[in-house]
C-alpha cells in the first residue's frame, strides 16, 4: 500500500503575501533612511569639530595679528555666515513641511512607512538644526573675538560666562 502525500496546507490570501513584501520594503527603507541620517549626522559632528578646531586657532592671534582690513574681512565673514544660516532655515523649514506632508501620505498606506518616514526626517531634521546653530554660533564667535581684537576698544570685553560679564559690570560700575 502506497502512502498519500498530505494534504498541503491552502495558500495564504494575497493580502497576506502583499504584506509581507510591503514589510520587507519598509524593513529596507528604515536602514536606508538610518544609514543616510547616520552619514548626515557623522559630517555634520565632523563639521562642528572643525569650527571648534577653527576658534582655537583664532583665540591665538594677539590684536597686533588683526589689521583694519582683516577686521573688515572678519565683518564680511560674519555676515556671509549668518546668510547662510538664514538660507539654511529656510530650506529647513521647507524640508519639515516637505517631510510632514510624506509622513501623512505615508501614514495613509501604511503606518510602519510612515513611522520610518517620520524617524528619517525627524533624524536629519535635528542634524540640520545643529549645523545653522553651529552656524551662528560661529558668527557669534567671530563678531565677539573681532571685538577684542580691535586696537580701539577701551576697556569692554567679551564674556563666556555670564557671572564673570556680571562681576565686571559690578567693578566697573563702582
Amino acid at each position: 500500500m502506497q502512502a498519500a502525500a498530505p494534504p498541503s496546507p491552502p495558500s495564504l490570501p494575497p493580502m497576506v503575501q502583499t504584506r509581507s513584501l510591503h514589510a520587507d520594503a519598509v524593513a529596507k527603507a528604515h536602514r536606508v533612511g538610518t544609514a543616510l541620517a547616520d552619514a548626515y549626522d557623522g559630517e555634520v559632528e565632523r563639521w562642528a569639530q572643525n569650527a571648534d578646531r577653527l576658534r582655537e586657532q583664532l583665540v591665538a592671534f594677539s590684536p597686533d595679528d588683526w589689521s583694519e582690513s582683516v577686521l573688515a574681512k572678519a565683518q564680511r565673514m560674519i555676515e556671509d555666515i549668518e546668510a547662510i544660516a538664514e538660507h539654511r532655515a529656510v530650506l529647513l523649514a521647507r524640508l519639515r513641511k516637505q517631510s510632514a506632508r510624506d509622513v501623512k501620505a505615508m501614514f495613509e498606506v501604511d503606518a510602519a512607512a510612515g513611522a520610518v518616514a517620520r524617524e528619517v526626517a525627524d533624524r536629519l531634521v535635528r542634524a540640520d538644526e545643529r549645523a545653522i546653530e553651529t552656524y551662528l554660533s560661529i558668527a557669534d564667535f567671530l563678531r565677539a573675538h573681532r571685538a577684542d581684537m580691535t586696537k580701539d576698544r577701551g576697556p569692554s570685553r567679551s564674556f563666556d560666562d555670564p557671572s564673570a560679564m556680571a562681576e565686571f559690570l559690578r567693578a566697573s560700575l563702582g
